[in-house]
């Protein structure tokens, strides 16, 4: 199940590397990407929004 936050859905994507490894990305949107799959929230974070432009990110757990 995906996670949500308001109306942003947290999506996670695989990204390949100049070195040929791949490193998998979070991200928070409200529209249908063009890649990527919903999912849940990764252990160890949290969600912080920004003071400045309101948009959720994903933070470490401490």
């Amino acid at each position: 199940m995906a996670y949500k936050y308001k109306d942003w859905i947290l999506y996670e994507k695989n990204v390949p590397l100049k070195d040929g490894r791949t490193r998998t990305i979070h991200f928070f949107t409200k529209r249908m990407p063009k890649s990527g799959v919903p999912c849940d929230l990764p252990d160890g974070y949290t969600v912080g929004v920004s003071e400045r432009t309101g948009l959720p990110y994903l933070k470490i757990e401490r």
